[in-house]
């Protein structure tokens, strides 16, 4: 051993003869030798029993837990996880959520395909409207008219009209536009 010392293992850890390092008894736990302690991996909480023995519980959907951390935070707005994660991640362009989110939704005037780290947030055509969360972008009714990216369609105003799925109106007979 020379100038090494030897140090006890915590009593909820064991080490073979000649070992460097403590193997932790606990599930998704590591011997941290700065501190010289069993603690959880990332994604995980961390919580002790009246013996002191720790146990690890895995960070549910919209949690993260980074390393060191003994407990599951909730993810912000606008970013989401999946179980068991050690951060959150940024929503996608055009796309949002609320803090705690286990995923993120397109917003009004964007249709959605993918979920998740996949998602993509795609945009409605003129004469076309999405809702937020939706998958298809619809044309609007007669006598109602949407630009790019809308959540909604308008309707066209006194004296003008348009056909289904058109970006704006036309004005009436006898009548021009200014």
């Amino acid at each position: 051993l020379g100038a090494s010392s030897c140090l006890l293992c915590p009593s909820d850890s064991n080490s073979p003869i000649g070992s460097s390092t403590c193997n932790c008894n606990t599930a998704n736990s590591y011997f941290d030798t700065q501190s010289g302690t069993c603690i959880c991996k990332a994604g995980y909480s961390s919580s002790f029993a009246g013996n002191g023995s720790l146990t690890c519980t895995i960070c549910q959907v919209g949690t993260y837990s980074p390393l060191g951390s003994r407990s599951c935070s909730s993810c912000p707005a606008n970013t989401y996880s999946s179980i068991g994660s050690s951060s959150c991640v940024q929503c996608s362009p055009n796309s949002i959520s609320l803090p705690g989110s286990a995923s993120c939704d397109c917003i009004a005037g964007y249709r959605q395909s993918g979920f998740g780290g996949s998602l993509l947030c795609n945009s409605c055509i003129e004469g076309t409207f999405a809702p937020a969360s939706t998958f298809f972008c619809t044309a609007c009714a007669a006598n109602t008219f949407a630009p790019i990216n809308s959540g909604s369609c308008l309707a066209c105003q006194d004296n003008s009209q348009s056909l289904a799925g058109m970006p704006s109106c036309t004005c009436d007979a006898n009548f021009y536009s200014k």
